[in-house]
């Protein structure tokens, strides 16, 4: 029975007032039927004037009747609570009336006078009431007395008659449970076939309009025949076919399924069947438009009768999930390569310094020797052999730095229009004469802050590289442009930031590049050229665009229509005019200066002062920054240029170069070093503008930056 069912739920209250008067009339009690917590259900019967006018007139003695009526209501297994009132100690009974265990009621009689009951004692709880004490006797004096064992007999009456009551209210309740449980069953199963028509419904439009999904039910028998009975109208979107083609030919869509992938699926359908057990597959669909799309097939056999097989499934597009994780594997490889690229830009850096220093002697001597006029010319071939060695081996350390983007590299301002329309002239001279080189310039500038030998550089690299792919001859094309690459755009082998860039692409008519290698052509020492190549030249450029915060992308269709490598550069925001570079001049490199030269590597420093003074200069010399503030305090003379190593022990060339010219004011600085870019910006060196020349230094090279800071 629920708990919201009352005694009033159970019974028609005049029939049970009828029977409460009439017990009482029959028995001299009086009679009340209340609730578990004493509040009356019925009207009293029989009530005394002293309970019903005086007593529960009162707040105290109305709650003293309240917890009294409570009390004696108890439901009880073995007969009826029979006690004194708490209001006044007349003498109570009462009997519980339950069903299904639940005390719903309480059934009281009483006030009957105690016999043992004194006035006095009456008068003092008149007094405790709060109510007039000879009206409350007087009152009391009417009450009926009644011997206690005929009382006992009366309450043992009320018991069976309430057992009776509640034996009533159990089949009433039962009664009432299975009316409603009928009326219930009725209504539930009239609701049930609604929520089905409408669950049916509401499942069809669901199916019908997955965005990326289609569910299918399909018979497969032993000999291979399928048939679809159930197909989701959806498939025209996904597959672009209708649904009563595929119910009247299963092999419309089976038939979509690309060739590569095919026998992957029946296999898996057969592993499925043997063991009754769903299977999930990827495959790829070749539609009727000639795209490709990625499906997900999910599916579960059952057994419907022998020889039948009837597969549940549901068919995902994850073109777009595989799209994804086709770039997540780019930006996974990409990543791989740039730490291949810091450890061998780490391997170059750290070796650098140490072999520019010990080029630096070798290339210089030989300068100087080749310099004396009695050299017979047997020696000079020699010389001129060990000058170009050591070039070459000052350029593969170069090629290693800006590999590992570890090169000091010069920005300037510049237009790459004008940087390639200048360097046309030297790549006419360096291709082979069955190429033709076409130039496409933008029709808008291409501002950028470059280093512009290092463009050179990446532009000649780029051309050689298209010439060996065109061993029969063929067109060269350079073109720039200006565009905008948007973010994540794994094309590209350097993922790069969002915005502006100026595109420079060299595009050849060549053999194109194998797909197999593709990911490996800006790998150092890779090459397809065997003993011809060093495999550094799309190394390098890959090394000093990416130290220009720069990226590049290849386009190659292998045949006829070859390769194109661009690089980007990000669109330049200095309004500073574009630099050209400075043609050096070979005259007047001599000089009469007073140069202090400082380096604490003694081959280099004696080499350096060999070459100085060979032209004419005055040359001060010191092994470290300390010996160098030395001579600048004790030197009287005008000293016009400080050339001094970067890095030293005790005081590097920056702090002795400020300390110098607090003597010496008008003092200019030739800063020069072997240590890579990072090394030098690490120690706070060579901000922009600071004069600065790369060890292993050329003679030539030397006295026209000498020269070029001189003559300002």
């Amino acid at each position: 029975m629920k708990n919201e069912i009352s005694f009033s739920d159970l019974f028609a209250i005049d029939d049970i007032q009828q029977l409460q008067d009439e017990f009482a009339i029959a028995t001299g009690v009086a009679s009340i039927i209340t609730t578990p917590e004493g509040v009356p259900i019925t009207k009293p019967s029989n009530f005394c004037r002293l309970c019903s006018e005086i007593i529960r007139n009162t707040d105290k003695g109305r709650s003293n009747c309240y917890k009294s009526d409570a009390i004696i209501g108890c439901p009880s297994l073995v007969g009826p609570t029979v006690q004194t009132c708490m209001s006044g100690g007349l003498w109570d009974a009462g009997a519980g009336i339950t069903v299904e265990g639940r005390h719903i009621a309480n059934w009281l009689i009483g006030q009957v006078r105690d016999e043992t009951q004194t006035e006095e004692q009456m008068a003092n709880y008149a007094k405790e009431i709060n109510t007039d004490v000879n009206d409350f006797l007087d009152a009391y004096r009417e009450v009926p007395a009644m011997s206690l064992e005929r009382f006992r007999n009366i309450a043992s009456m009320l018991y069976t008659l309430a057992n009776q009551i509640s034996s009533v209210a159990y089949q009433n309740v039962k009664q009432t449970q299975l009316i409603n449980k009928l009326k219930k069953t009725e209504s539930e199963l009239k609701k049930n076939q609604e929520e089905l028509l409408a669950s049916e419904h509401r499942l069809s439009i669901v199916v019908d309009n997955l965005p990326d999904a289609m569910i299918y039910q399909v018979e497969s028998t032993s000999d291979g025949r399928r048939n679809f009975t159930y197909i989701s109208d959806n498939i025209r979107t996904l597959n672009e076919v209708t649904v009563d083609s595929v119910r009247a030919d299963a092999n419309v869509l089976y038939s979509q399924v690309h060739p590569d992938d095919l026998p992957a699926l029946i296999k898996t359908e057969e592993n499925a069947i043997k063991k009754m057990e769903m299977f999930r597959h990827e495959a790829r669909f070749i539609l009727p438009n000639g795209k490709i799309k990625w499906f997900q097939l999910t599916s579960s056999p059952r057994k419907i009768i022998d020889e039948v097989i009837t597969w549940d499934g549901i068919q995902i597009d994850i073109t777009d999930r595989k799209k994804a994780e086709e770039e997540q594997a780019k930006l996974e490889a990409l990543l791989r390569q740039s730490q291949k690229i810091e450890a061998i830009g780490q391997l170059a850096g750290g070796v650098a310094h140490d072999l520019n220093n010990m080029l630096s002697p070798i290339i210089g001597y030989a300068e100087l020797l080749l310099l004396e006029s009695d050299q017979k010319k047997k020696n000079k071939k020699a010389i001129n052999g060990i000058i170009n060695a050591g070039f070459k081996a000052r350029d593969l350390v170069q090629q290693l730095l800006a590999f590992g983007r570890k090169q000091t590299l010069d920005f300037v301002p510049a237009d790459l229009n004008s940087v390639v329309l200048e360097f046309q002239e030297l790549l006419r001279r360096t291709v082979r004469e069955d190429i033709e080189i076409t130039t496409q310039i933008s029709d808008t500038s291409a501002p950028v802050r470059a280093d512009i030998r290092q463009l050179e550089q990446v532009i000649m690299n780029l051309v050689v590289n298209a010439q060996d792919a065109m061993p029969l001859g063929g067109k060269l094309i350079i073109e720039t442009s200006r565009v905008f690459l948007p973010q994540k755009d794994t094309h590209l082998e350097i993922v790069p930031s969002p915005g502006e860039y100026i595109k420079l692409s060299v595009r050849d008519t060549g053999c194109g590049i194998p797909e197999n290698i593709r990911s490996q052509v800006f790998e150092p020492f890779f090459s397809t050229k065997g003993d011809k190549g060093t495999g550094l030249g799309l190394a390098t450029v890959y090394g000093i665009i990416t130290q220009h915060k720069g990226t590049v992308s290849i386009e190659n269709t292998q045949g006829s229509s070859g390769t194109a490598i661009s690089v980007y550069l990000p669109v330049s925001a200095d309004k500073s005019p574009p630099q050209q570079i400075k043609k050096p001049k070979h005259s007047l490199l001599e000089g009469d200066e007073t140069i202090l030269l400082v380096e604490d590597n003694q081959q280099v420093l004696e080499m350096t002062e060999s070459l100085l003074k060979q032209k004419g200069y005055t040359v001060l010399t010191a092994a470290d920054g300390n010996q160098g503030i030395g001579i600048i305090h004790k030197y009287e003379g005008q000293i016009h240029l400080l050339l001094t190593d970067v890095v030293m022990p005790n005081l590097n060339g920056k702090d002795l170069y400020l300390k110098a010219k607090e003597v010496k004011q008008d003092l200019e600085v030739l800063y020069m070093s072997g240590y890579s870019d990072d090394v030098i910006s690490h120690q706070g060196m060579l901000e922009e503008g600071t004069n600065f020349i790369q060890k292993p230094f050329s003679a030539s090279a030397l006295h026209i930056k000498i020269r070029d800071i001189l003559d300002k």
